[in-house]
């Protein structure tokens, strides 16, 4: 027994030493070189070819090749300094190439016509069932069962790219990080299946630059796409800005939806970086505070939007106010063509207005069209503002409130002061203390009753204070002079 365990071992021995001294010559073959470079063209569809390629059994069956230069006509060039791609031993022996891992390390990659496809509009559909097939198919055909390495490759804007996949029989399982100048790190997990290219996956994107005015965010996807329709359902944090969470939905035959919610907006932020974006801001004097949104868009080239404030802690400064406005509710629609505002309340200081409605035209120059609100203006707040703006040096002061009703309001942003209006004022326990100069010796109020007050534009005379109670309306014609009865 003991002499059969030696020959044994003997035989084993020899087979390693021949395989070790032959081996080479046997599976570095030209059938073998043909083989190897047939399967990576045709994994890419395109041509293969390097400087040189070693073949060796140990430590495992591997092929090692030296500055492998890859091109897929009208669609990506790339130049590879090193690339191993592991064998299988049997078929190797028998003269034939099986890959059962790749690993390619700091390759360069360059996309045919970059500057010009970018110009067109993207499909994602259309890009996602090219890629999708594409790769699918060319695991298929070149690595059934193999797993694939990137190390360290670049792409255009893109760099420190490693990718990784392992196929199966049902489908491949990638995973993939990388740098670019639109973030700091992106790292991706997920799955095709072979049979409907669906796919399944996970991204995290740190230090996302949208804007170079806006901060970097954090972003996570999580992505669920098929050949039809793909949607995205996203987490996202601006950090000093905002955090929101929504989906977005791709369908053939429809235009792209998204559902966004937007909590605690940081107003004073959001005005900062508009006030970098847009000209004409000067209305705006500050912001603070937060405001909590909800979103729904149809993209596209013809785009439209609707926005709820659903919760508001948030208050704008107005330059020619003194009081902050604050909108507590609101229903905003937005379009390239114009805002529309519905059903907005809020408060100016102690002045509260609601079912607040406009329409603006985004013309050139733009327009207020429409407009409509219902306000209760607290006169002690209003009457030092209005007094150093109107001919009232006859009144020392004013209480009470005064409910007004916007009926219709339109204008032209570039010339305010040709607005057209129709406001209904009614006073609610109205007075006024007079100056001693107007009443003799005494000073008492004059209490206003009862006054319902229709202004329309244009209003060029000075309103006659009444001295008495008033119980009649007040009609203020379109006329020089205001008459009242």
């Amino acid at each position: 027994m003991k002499r059969l365990a030696y020959a044994l071992a003997g035989v084993i021995a020899l087979a390693a030493v021949l395989l070790l001294a032959f081996g080479p010559a046997l599976v570095d073959t030209p059938a073998v070189r043909a083989e190897i470079q047939r399967r990576l063209s045709a994994a890419v569809d395109g041509e293969v070819a390097w400087e040189s390629l070693k073949i060796a059994l140990f430590p495992v069956p591997h092929g090692e090749l030296r500055k492998l230069r890859l091109e897929i006509p009208a669609t990506l060039s790339a130049t590879v300094e090193e690339a191993q791609v592991d064998l299988r031993l049997w078929p190797l022996l028998r003269g034939s190439a099986e890959v059962s891992s790749m690993v390619v390390r700091r390759p360069s990659l360059h996309l045919a016509g970059g500057a010009a496809a970018r110009e067109e509009p993207l499909d994602a559909l259309g890009a996602y069932r090219k890629v999708a097939n594409a790769l699918a198919q060319s695991l298929q055909r070149f690595a059934p069962d193999t797993a694939l390495r990137i190390e360290n490759a670049a792409l255009d804007d893109f760099r420190n790219v490693n990718f990784s996949a392992r196929t199966g029989a049902q489908g491949v399982d990638l995973e993939a990080t990388g740098e670019s100048r639109w973030w700091k790190r992106l790292a991706a997990k997920g799955r095709i299946e072979y049979a409907d290219l669906a796919t399944r996956a996970q991204i995290d994107v740190e230090g996302l630059v949208v804007d170079s005015d806006v901060p970097a965010a954090e972003l996570r996807v999580q992505l669920h796409a098929q050949q039809n329709a793909i949607q995205a359902e996203f987490h996202s944090r601006i950090v000093s800005l905002a955090a929101a969470q929504g989906k977005l939905v791709l369908a053939d035959g429809a235009p792209a939806q998204a559902t966004v919610h937007v909590s605690a907006l940081d107003l004073a932020q959001a005005l900062a970086i508009a006030r970098r974006k847009v000209p004409g801001l000067d209305a705006l004097e500050s912001a603070k505070g937060q405001v909590w949104l909800t979103a729904k868009a149809v993209l596209g080239g013809d785009w439209q939007a609707e926005i709820d404030v659903t919760k508001s802690s948030g208050a704008l400064k107005l330059t020619q106010l003194p009081w902050a406005v604050v909108v507590q509710r609101a229903h905003v629609a937005l379009s390239p063509h114009g805002i529309r505002v519905d059903k907005a309340s809020g408060h100016v200081g102690a002045s509260a207005f609601d079912n607040a409605h406009a329409q603006i035209e985004l013309t050139d120059p733009a327009r207020l069209t429409a407009a409509s609100a219902h306000a209760t203006l607290d006169l002690k707040q209003w009457f030092p503002w209005l007094a150093a703006r109107l001919p009232l040096e006859v009144v020392q002061a004013m209480s009470g409130k005064v409910e007004v009703t916007l009926k219709r309001l339109a204008l032209r942003f570039d010339r305010p002061q040709q607005a057209d209006f129709e406001a209904v004022a009614t006073p609610r326990n109205v007075s006024a203390s007079l100056k001693a100069s107007e009443l003799g010796s005494k000073n008492e109020p004059v209490v206003v009753d009862a006054l319902v007050a229709r202004i329309r534009r244009p209003l060029r005379a000075t309103p006659v204070l009444p001295r008495a109670s008033i119980d009649d309306e007040v009609n203020v014609p379109d006329s020089e002079t205001p008459t009242g009865s």
